[in-house]
């Protein structure tokens, strides 16, 4: 469960409490929202057992946000993520913080690319998705280069960690960590290059699921 922490005046916390119940209910996401009544308690965010995974701020007719990025792979590191917010509060901007800002730890390792005309060891955390097409798979890679796999996506799905790697369409293995956003209404992945690709609505929970556990460290 995610808990976000508001600290603001009596006016402004139930503008920016409503957004985001209703931004949490829109993607089925398990959240809490608690009020943060005295300005020292938003210090505790620096406490490793701190509950809030994002305290919202609302002070001198400015919103500002401090995340907490725990990684998944690395359970014990803790990252924090801190920037302004548009007002008024909507489902895209609030996006941007709860599922965009993905400032974990990609996990460590290589894909071994081995084919007749390449051998490579490719990153895991430059790897942006795999694709199926016209009788073969395509690794796309962050720099906008491209591979030429000779297994079939069912086969790389294997070899990859189930944790990170997500089949988001048929035909698709995307990589959470370049993930920039989800787009549930038009069913399309923005990467963080900002190149899109498609998402099944039958695979939008699961993949939404993985997301959050790789953000925060946590199952919903």
């Amino acid at each position: 469960m995610i808990t976000i922490g508001i600290y603001a005046d009596s006016i402004d916390r139930k503008k920016i409490s409503i957004a985001v119940i209703q931004f949490l209910k829109e993607n089925q996401i398990e959240g809490k929202v608690s009020y943060i009544r005295k300005s020292h308690e938003i210090l505790n965010v620096f406490d490793q057992h701190c509950k809030y995974n994002i305290i919202i701020i609302s002070k001198n007719n400015e919103l500002t946000y401090i995340k907490r990025n725990s990684s998944h792979y690395v359970k014990k590191s803790l990252q924090l993520t801190t920037g302004l917010l548009v007002s008024p509060l909507n489902s895209e901007n609030l996006g941007e913080i709860i599922i965009s800002e993905n400032n974990y730890n990609c996990p460590h390792g290589f894909y071994k690319i081995d084919t007749n005309k390449t051998m490579r060891l490719v990153p895991y955390k430059d790897i942006e998705y795999f694709h199926w097409s016209e009788g073969k798979s395509i690794l796309y890679l962050t720099n906008n280069e491209t591979e030429d796999i000779s297994n079939t996506v069912k086969r790389i799905k294997t070899e990859l960690s189930e944790d990170y790697f997500v089949e988001c369409a048929r035909g698709y293995i995307v990589n959470l960590y370049n993930v920039k956003k989800i787009d549930k209404i038009n069913q399309e992945i923005t990467l963080k290059s900002e190149n899109k690709i498609p998402i099944n609505r039958k695979k939008f929970q699961h993949t939404f699921k993985m997301l959050i556990k790789d953000i925060y460290g946590m199952e919903l």
